[in-house]
């Protein structure tokens, strides 16, 4: 699993506050993890995220490794925690993006087909377009690295009925299937 973040700027007219939120994708299936988010990254954040991300049900309960950069936000508290759930941490050179390319494409691809069309007033908003953009990206979206399927099982596959076109955000994000005849 690819780990990394991306900054966010929340407020209006000289009120903004730079979010952070923490990315994780898994490389063999394209899953998203929205792992943690806030004003104030620290090390009582970094760490908390790491409990939550190895416990039974998280993000990395099955993971063997993760890939990070070298940024001094991953603590060595929050490795220190990765690594006592039997996950290997894997650092990239530093200034080498392209080691991190699944983690560092995803968010450029979360950039300009959501954020970028939204103005942030708090968190509230962040997460809410944050949640719909994953759920609509690992349940609806074909990729092209998983020859155009959905991340899951998509369940109108073979449908031959109408087409229907579900939306998110306002119409931002479509996703077209067909009923059942």
């Amino acid at each position: 699993m690819g780990v990394d973040f991306l900054t966010v700027p929340i407020g209006l007219f000289g009120q903004i506050v730079a979010s952070h939120v923490l990315i994780g994708i898994e490389h063999d299936t394209r899953r998203l993890h929205l792992l943690g988010m806030t004003p104030h990254p620290d090390g009582a954040f970094m760490q908390q995220v790491a409990r939550e991300a190895t416990t039974f049900d998280g993000a990395l309960a099955d993971r063997t490794m993760v890939i990070l950069d070298n940024d001094s936000l991953f603590t060595k508290a929050f490795r220190g925690t990765i690594t006592d759930a039997d996950c290997e941490i894997i650092r990239t050179a530093i200034m080498a993006p392209n080691m991190i390319a699944h983690a560092e494409r995803v968010i450029q691809s979360i950039k300009t087909e959501c954020l970028d069309h939204f103005v942030f007033l708090n968190e509230t908003m962040l997460y809410r377009a944050l949640s719909e953009y994953l759920a609509h990206y690992n349940t609806e979206r074909p990729h092209q690295g998983l020859e155009q399927r959905t991340v899951s099982n998509w369940p109108y596959h073979g449908n031959k009925g109408d087409i229907v076109v579900d939306e998110r955000l306002g119409g931002l994000l479509k996703s077209a299937r067909r009923l059942a005849a």
